[in-house]
């Protein structure tokens, strides 16, 4: 019987590949100070979230980068919660976990507008209260008893108020760069710089900030 013949040739094929998938997955990927969750919070926020948005501000942060200012994370992008060891070390499988998509990092450049039309949509695609996840330093007021269009204020980075005719250098992934989740005023913006695939971001910030904690949630 020729299928009977190959199904101990395919379960040591199978054998192999999950012992290479293994030796990726179980590799350490650095270490955190806390677990990082996808749960939202009553802000609209998650703690991974606002994680993986100051890891791909970090990782196109230089110049040759795209000198990137702000990071935007869609919440449908992150999927299971890190859960680091007792020990507080972190499985790249756990990371990948998190972002199993591989979308990669892009730098656009944005104006005030833009972004105040991007923060304006998040509250009219959705019933529920899930917004973008945004990098340290970048915040914004909003409130939902006013008419659509008209419920985000007090937009600043590292304090300073975003004008809607300045300009803006913004990290992002390409599936919302190129207007995933309704995002179509990003797919319209330059592309100025670029850099790894979102997971190799996670795992560069999470190596290079060891036991570093979650941002709080405002």
């Amino acid at each position: 019987d020729a299928d009977k013949a190959s199904q101990p040739a395919i379960a040591a094929m199978l054998a192999r590949y999950q012992a290479a998938a293994a030796t990726v997955g179980d590799r350490i990927g650095g270490d955190l100070g806390e677990a990082l969750t996808p749960i939202i919070d009553r802000s609209g926020q998650s703690t991974l979230g606002n994680f993986v948005a100051d890891a791909q501000l970090a990782s196109v942060s230089a110049t040759d980068k795209g000198g990137a200012q702000i990071a935007f994370m869609n919440p449908g992008g992150l999927r299971n919660p890190i859960n680091p060891t007792a020990d507080g070390k972190v499985r790249f499988g756990d990371l990948y976990a998190a972002q199993p998509f591989n979308n990669m990092v892009l730098v656009k450049r944005l104006t005030g507008a833009q972004i105040r039309e991007a923060l304006e949509m998040q509250f009219v695609r959705n019933a529920r209260l899930s917004l973008m996840a945004v990098s340290r330093g970048f915040s914004y007021a909003f409130d939902l008893s006013r008419p659509a269009g008209q419920r985000v204020s007090d937009i600043r980075l590292n304090g300073q108020p975003v004008t809607d005719g300045g300009s803006y250098r913004v990290a992002m992934n390409n599936f919302i760069g190129q207007g995933g989740d309704g995002y179509t005023m990003f797919a319209s913006a330059s592309v100025i710089g670029d850099g790894p695939a979102d997971v190799e971001a996670l795992e560069l910030y999470v190596k290079a900030t060891p036991g570093l904690k979650p941002p709080a949630l405002d």
